[in-house]
């Protein structure tokens, strides 16, 4: 066999088996919320954090950092592939920024700018970086999750994979963090410094929007056929719902610590009762 006839094969089964799940134009069954596939990937997710939270204490700190190295190796690489796709199969717009120059500009969600802070989190074990995907991350997360943006791409498509596979790793990494080390710790300036860090972040993709005419991140403009933005009142009152979504959020992923923190002083004080006892 001749290296004509090689490649040729290996053209014929990339087009009858590969391409029609990468393609923009997908032709197999559109995505189905709490269908057989969504209800599957939200098992594994739960399966998974159930995992971390039983063995938690069984790692050590060589298999604490290989498990960090592979969720932020999973995260980077989703995301470089993810954006590959947009380029070659979504055909993105150029747009003129610089002196005429055209430039193409991926869109960047909400949940991609957390999957790589959450990388980085994992890599360098970042308090800072911790505070925002706990706090925010994981509410992003969860809604990626329970209402994924797939439209037309139900399994297997490559976009299906893609969807689930960052916030489910986001969501995974900020549990692991919380329970498995030691060193991380949340407090009530932690959500003082990710709400103004949050809100610096949005008053500059703001102004980046109204410069460009653009509309990353819903801040400029009430997008349609959101499921949560839908209920909401219109712009840009709406902005100020999502503020308080945010901050009711966070302070409910805050409650497990300030009951984890209240046992602590509890048992503290116990202790100090019974040594005061035996002195005496």
């Amino acid at each position: 066999m001749d290296l004509e006839t090689v490649l040729d094969t290996i053209a014929q089964y990339y087009a009858q088996n590969i391409s029609p799940y990468l393609v923009a134009d997908y032709q197999g069954e559109p995505f189905q919320r709490f269908g057989l596939s969504h209800l599957i990937v939200l098992g594994i997710t739960l399966l998974l954090i159930l995992l971390i939270l039983l063995t938690r204490q069984k790692l050590d700190a060589e298999d604490k950092a290989s498990l960090r190295e592979v969720m932020a190796q999973i995260l980077i690489i989703n995301e470089i592939i993810s954006y590959l796709w947009l380029y070659f199969y979504q055909g993105i717009d150029t747009v003129k920024m610089i002196y005429g120059i055209p430039i193409t500009i991926i869109p960047v969600s909400l949940l991609s700018i957390f999957a790589w802070i959450s990388a980085f989190m994992l890599l360098k074990k970042s308090q800072k970086l911790y505070e925002l995907t706990y706090l925010i991350g994981i509410l992003v997360a969860l809604y990626a999750l329970i209402f994924p943006d797939l439209a037309l791409y139900g399994f297997p498509h490559y976009r299906f994979f893609y969807t689930f596979i960052s916030p489910a790793i986001i969501l995974l990494s900020a549990i692991y963090m919380s329970v498995a080390e030691e060193e991380i710790e949340l407090g009530w300036k932690s959500l003082l410094r990710v709400f103004l860090t949050a809100n610096i972040f949005m008053a500059i993709v703001f102004g980046l929007n109204t410069y460009f005419g653009g509309n990353y991140l819903y801040l400029n403009a009430k997008p349609a056929g959101n499921l949560l933005l839908d209920l909401l009142p219109d712009y840009p009152i709406y902005l100020l719902y999502l503020e308080g979504i945010g901050i009711v959020g966070g302070v409910l992923l805050y409650l497990p610590f300030i009951v984890r923190d209240g046992f602590r002083k509890r048992n503290l004080r116990a202790d100090t009762t019974r040594i005061d006892k035996y002195i005496q």
